[in-house]
């Protein structure tokens, strides 16, 4: 090291020598000149001490760095874990032994590490994007760390070191917390007061104690815990992997349910609703619940998973029960009436593209609030094929109706938080007329017969979805008729809903009951015409052309399910899908039926059931939805052909889960 002390002495020496020198030539010249040259001499040496005594440090200092570079080397060469150096090509350049034994090959310089270890995402490593890499390799489980070398004095400068730390113990823990974790269930018997009063005395213990039997086995062989808190409902805690295995098994407890024989005609169904996480107790219970409430919510019979955000859907293959009792409706009525009444004015909207059932149930619906004397509007954007039969004849004998139907845009300058929005023929606000309406008020009507899918209309103020309906006109009518002892309804609003009622059940051939007929008596009683509701579906000479092409593009698919499409994209192409898919059902042998066409630069496609194939269910997997018999949905960035070929796959695949 420099001597820093030493110099600074020495320094202050040859200061002194040349003022020294400098009086003595003033006094003596040539002692003077004697001095200075002494002096100067003095100065060179004390310069080479100075640059010898910093050679030597920099020395020491340059000794020290490779000897902590060495150091360092080793230190990381001898390293109790995987490790590898790559070149700039991603080559194999350096590994050490555990790094072979973790690959299970030998001889690996030179490699590229792509082929070794092609899920290993080396581009995103060298970015730095993630802070690690978790790969799996065999039983193992390794944390892949990466590093490029900087430092252009290392001997590895510009190379990638990258090392594999075992984390199989932390992974291990890790899902034995996922697995531990409790699944809150929750189960109802949808229909025991149905199955109950179809029974004998002496019966009911017995069909009682089968399905306590059935659920609590169920429950107990997942070693968890179960509880009965209402006649018909169920409360279980189950560790998650236990609860994993319901799923793997497709939720057979609802199979097992439905088949006990001793019910006699009208067998008991059963609706599950499991949440698979949650911040604690209350909140599993929470998801669980909403689960449940989906699960009643498109016809029972069928449990529904929620994990995260995400709803998984099992069973809801079988038709909903029809509900005797009527009681709901008569209550809804009497709210409804009151929710009219304390309302500024009232919006009335279905889904877009609308149809004879949205349509019909939107003018029964405007109907009351004329009743009423309320201002009321039908949120409608435009007319469509579908509805332009009706929408036309209304226009002819209500003049006044022109005024009642305003555009999306209207309705959002005119609605307050004191307006009223009734939504009829759907559930997922996504595809109402205009979704905005639905943040402007807290007061929303959601009446509707389609069986609830994950996306739903938030906190109701009243809410009539009944999937075992055949249509929105029918729940419509069925309240309508409790609003008051004497009909309010016109012939012509009349037969707007016997429209849609006719048009959901194909001429009350399906999702028909016994209620369905007696929605459609009060109709025929208040002056609904038949002849004149047959009228409103005839069609018009291209679109007969169009089907007659759908029905010479058609291919039978799996035995038993009849697929086509039409080419030319033209304005009835949804009212030409939905009506030939309705026509195939006509052909021998055909359980369902699906037509694809073009519209709005989408592909649309509608299918149709006889009841034993559940189009709803093939249909929400394309991201639609709709009804057991009769489900629509529409496709983005697909060709038509590329769209059948995905409707096929999705068909073999719905096929293949029902036979498993």
């Amino acid at each position: 090291m420099i001597k820093s002390g030493f110099i600074k002495k020495n320094a202050m020496a040859v200061v002194v020598a040349f003022v020294l020198s400098f009086i003595l030539f003033i006094f003596h010249h040539e002692v003077g000149i004697a001095a200075l040259i002494i002096s100067f001499l003095m100065l060179l040496w004390l310069y080479k001490q100075y640059k010898t005594e910093q050679a030597d440090f920099v020395r020491y200092v340059e000794g020290m760095n490779n000897s902590f570079e060495l150091l360092a080397e080793n230190a990381v060469f001898n390293m109790p874990f995987a490790l590898i150096i790559l070149d700039k090509d991603d080559h194999v350049e350096w590994y050490n032994t555990l790094f072979s034994k973790m690959i299970g090959k030998e001889n690996l310089l030179g490699v590229d590490i792509h082929e070794l270890m092609p899920d290993l995402p080396i581009k995103s490593i060298r970015k730095g994007e993630k802070k690690f890499h978790t790969l799996k390799r065999g039983k193992q489980s390794y944390q892949f760390y990466a590093n490029v070398i900087k430092d252009e004095r290392s001997r590895i400068f510009g190379k990638t070191l990258i090392y594999a730390l075992d984390n199989t113990e932390d992974e291990i823990i890790r899902r034995r917390f996922q697995d531990e974790k409790m699944a809150i269930i929750l189960l109802s018997v949808d229909n025991l007061e149905e199955v109950r009063s179809n029974l004998d005395d002496y019966i009911k213990p017995m069909v009682m104690g089968q399905i306590d039997r059935i659920i609590t086995t169920e429950i107990k062989k997942r070693e968890g815990l179960i509880r009965k808190y209402e006649q018909d409902k169920y409360i279980a805690v189950v560790e998650k992997k236990r609860a994993l295995e319901m799923l793997k098994d497709r939720f057979k407890v609802l199979d097992a349910i439905r088949e006990i024989e001793e019910a006699g005609n009208i067998r008991p169904t059963l609706s599950i609703g499991m949440a698979l996480d949650g911040d604690n107790p209350m909140d599993a219970h929470n998801k669980a619940k909403i689960a449940l409430d989906v699960a009643l919510g498109r016809g029972g019979d069928q449990a529904v998973v929620k994990a995260g955000e995400q709803l998984n859907f099992f069973g809801g293959k079988n038709k909903a029960t029809e509900k005797r009792n009527k009681v709901k409706s008569r209550v809804i009525a009497h709210a409804l009436i009151q929710l009219i009444d304390q309302s500024s004015e009232v919006f009335i909207m279905g889904h877009k593209n609308s149809d004879m059932d949205a349509f019909g149930a939107a003018i029964g619906m405007l109907s009351a609030v004329r009743w009423r004397k309320k201002p009321g509007y039908i949120v409608l954007n435009e007319s469509n094929p579908s509805i332009a039969n009706i929408f036309n004849t209304f226009l002819h004998h209500t003049p006044e109706f022109e005024k009642e139907i305003i555009s999306g845009e209207n309705a959002l300058n005119k609605i307050s938080e004191s307006s009223l929005v009734i939504v009829v023929d759907t559930h997922r606000q996504s595809s109402t007329e205009e979704p905005r309406l639905l943040d402007k008020t807290l007061k929303v009507v959601l009446i509707d017969h389609h069986r609830r899918g994950a996306e739903y209309i938030e906190n109701p103020t009243i809410t009539y979805l009944e999937p075992y309906a055949s249509s929105a006109c029918e729940l419509v009518t069925e309240v309508l008729s409790y609003m008051s002892e004497s009909p309010f309804l016109s012939p012509f609003e009349a037969e707007a809903l016997l429209a849609g009622i006719t048009m959901d059940t194909k001429n009350f051939f399906y999702q028909t009951g016994v209620r369905t007929f007696e929605a459609a008596s009060i109709l025929k009683r208040v002056g609904a015409d038949s002849m004149k509701v047959k009228n409103l579906f005839k069609d018009g000479y291209e679109t007969y052309m169009a089907k007659a092409e759908a029905m010479k593009n058609v291919v039978i698919y799996g035995n038993s399910i009849a697929i086509s499409h039409v080419d030319q994209e033209t304005k009835d192409g949804v009212l030409i899908a939905s009506e030939a898919a309705d026509d195939f059902l006509n052909i021998r042998g055909v359980e369902a039926s699906f037509v694809l066409t073009k519209a709005n630069g989408k592909i649309h496609i509608s299918g149709r059931s006889v009841g034993r194939i559940s189009v709803q269910l093939i249909m929400e997997r394309l991201g639609g939805g709709g009804h057991l018999t009769s489900a629509a949905t529409q496709i983005e960035g697909m060709t038509l052909e590329e769209a059948e070929k995905t409707l096929k796959i999705t068909i073999k695949e719905f096929i293949e889960e029902g036979k498993s």
